[in-house]
């Protein structure tokens, strides 16, 4: 072998010192149109061996002519990269790239790991609405991402003639498994997806769950009455959690999780939390998905949270159906075509069905999403409440009337449906805090060669961002105090007049750009569910308690803004503590 590497070395011709440094010089600029196409590196990992590791190592052999072995290989990968890396660079930073009229950080324009350490520090939700503010609506957040803040555009760009999910999503996917219901990016096997999940989120599936919602929520208000008896306080964020992740077993698998009874003994919310944060930063770079998921050390909290949700599965099957759960509606047991009990067994993805690992991966969905998003939702909206005591009496006096104290629990969901304030509360609380803040990302369906958006013509390749933080934050469609938690925005006529100190004359109410459930054939499935549980739970917590922020922390919320500043946001909120006194009501 070695003998026959120094003869095809001896065959080179011998090239002057910067004639043999231009050699990898070419195969770098070579490489770069291979992958200019795409602007991404290739999923074939045989083809990124090749080019990133082959090729560099062949030029290399040219400069063996003039330096020793070990140097001539540095130097050959050196160059290579060198030219490799700045010809991506100068083309992506030109003015003859297609997105070079869109205005942006000069980093995200020439790299995707811009965005990727952005996400890492979990406040890219306000770093995105920063961008907005200094840009204008349209601004370039990546080589081949926009970020656009356009309520007119929404329904080009999502709606039912919009475009598919974005290759953001392919980072959400565990290679050689079946994407879930979340992460399928063609359209109409988008539409086969959410089938099951229209039926078991149907206004008579949510009938069925109600009994559900009263059990947890009155489990919830005797964990938060014992802290009331001993005058502790408590972390009200943690205790939503609790609940939404109890109520989400029960409605999931029909029973499965007892979190307010017997304490986090497991770490599930720290392993939903570690799991969203590998997700998040996997999503700004899909390419790399394969190669990562073959590092055990890095995707461990993914792979520990998918062993989780997988016992879960086990467990349920085994069991069988006690009551018609959401896991009825997605393993169809209700059909011909339901699994046998033996085939969702606790076996590892590679030994299973197509069918079994998608029902896995939309469990997970709905564990993630129907939990943590509404755990948040109902923090926040607390919150505001706690540190705008005007409103919370507003609220107060409105479900007294409407369910009178001693005269029942408040668990007319009609009625509650039908409560403006309490509503007008809710909303407000999603305009400022929607449960996904930042990446509804479109891009054009593979071989459109692209899409007219409006006056915008979105390349093949290329993604469109919609923000819902940085939308429901923008004063051209909700003035005035767009900033400021302001209920009555919720409550007036548009020709209504604001309060007399506004900063603003203006009264606009723009409910186009009002999107926290997202919007068209991808919107929420479960919203009709979440704000059941939101409002059923509220009215529950405030008919029984006095809930007020702890004393020697009111100024460190009211004042320096605690709670908003612990925000994080990857794809989903994470929240901090929110330390209360919760006193019984007289």
């Amino acid at each position: 072998m070695t003998s026959l590497v120094m003869d095809v070395f001896s065959s080179l011709p011998r090239l002057a010192p910067i004639e043999s440094m231009l050699v990898p010089a070419a195969f770098g600029l070579v490489t770069y149109l291979i992958y200019k196409r795409f602007e991404i590196l290739p999923s074939s990992e045989l083809a990124t061996v090749f080019l990133l590791f082959v090729v560099p190592l062949a030029s290399s052999v040219f400069l063996l002519h003039h330096y020793s072995d070990g140097l001539a290989v540095l130097s050959g990968f050196s160059i290579y990269y060198a030219s490799l890396l700045s010809s991506i660079a100068v083309y992506r930073a030109s003015p003859w790239h297609p997105l070079a009229r869109y205005p942006g950080p000069f980093l995200a324009k020439v790299s995707q790991f811009w965005l990727a350490r952005e996400t890492t520090k979990g406040k890219w939700h306000e770093t995105l609405k920063e961008l907005h503010d200094k840009y204008g609506a349209y601004v370039r957040v990546g080589p081949n991402q926009l970020s656009f803040v356009d309520a007119s555009l929404i329904p080009k760009i999502m709606g039912s003639d919009g475009m598919p999910k974005g290759p953001m999503f392919d980072g959400a996917r565990i290679p050689h498994v079946p994407a879930n219901v979340v992460a399928i990016r063609d359209l109409s096997e988008h539409a086969q997806l959410r089938k099951p999940w229209a039926k078991g989120l149907s206004t008579a599936a949510i009938k069925e769950y109600s009994p559900t919602v009263v059990k947890r929520a009155l489990q919830l208000a005797e964990e938060l009455d014992k802290f009331a008896e001993k005058g502790e306080s408590t972390d009200l964020a943690m205790w939503m959690s609790r609940f939404a992740f109890d109520f989400m077993g029960d409605m999931v698998f029909g029973g499965a999780f007892e979190l307010m009874k017997e304490g986090d003994t497991s770490g599930i919310w720290g392993m939903i939390t570690e799991q969203m944060k590998a997700q998040a930063l996997l999503q700004r770079l899909p390419w790399s998905v394969h190669i990562v998921h073959k590092l055990p050390f890095v995707v461990a909290a993914m792979a520990k949270f998918t062993k989780f949700v997988n016992d879960c599965v086990a467990r349920r099957s085994n069991r069988g159906a006690r009551v018609k759960d959401l896991f009825y509606y997605l393993a169809n047991e209700d059909s011909d075509t339901a699994l046998s009990r033996s085939e969702k067994s606790s076996m590892p993805y590679g030994n299973v069905s197509h069918e079994l690992a998608l029902l896995r991966e939309n469990c997970k969905v709905a564990i993630v999403a129907g939990s943590d998003t509404t755990a948040t939702t109902i923090s926040n909206m607390f919150y505001y409440l706690m540190t705008n005591k005007e409103v919370l009496a507003r609220l107060r006096n409105e479900l007294d009337e409407a369910f009178p104290p001693g005269d029942g629990e408040p668990f007319d969901f009609v009625k509650l449906s039908e409560l403006k304030i309490l509503n007008a509360v809710i909303n407000e609380t999603l305009r400022l805090q929607p449960p996904v803040p930042t990446d509804l990302q479109r891009a054009p369906a593979a071989g459109s060669g692209s899409k007219r958006i409006g006056e915008h013509i979105i390349p093949e390749g290329t993604s469109v961002n919609i923000s819902p933080y940085v939308l429901h934050r923008q004063a051209r469609y909700f003035s005035p105090m767009p900033e400021k938690f302001w209920i009555d925005r919720w409550l007036q006529s548009p020709t209504s007049k604001v309060e007399p100190d506004s900063t603003s004359a203006h009264y606009i109410h723009d409910t186009s750009a009002y999107i926290p459930f997202a919007y068209g054939p991808a919107n929420c499935a479960g919203k009709a569910l979440a704000l059941a549980e939101i409002r059923s739970v509220t009215a529950l917590l405030l008919q029984r308690f006095d809930i007020d922020l702890v004393e020697e922390l009111r100024n460190e919320y009211v004042e320096k803004n605690k709670w908003e500043k612990e925000i994080n946001s990857f794809f989903v909120f994470r929240l901090g503590e929110l330390r209360v006194v919760i006193k019984r009501r007289a």
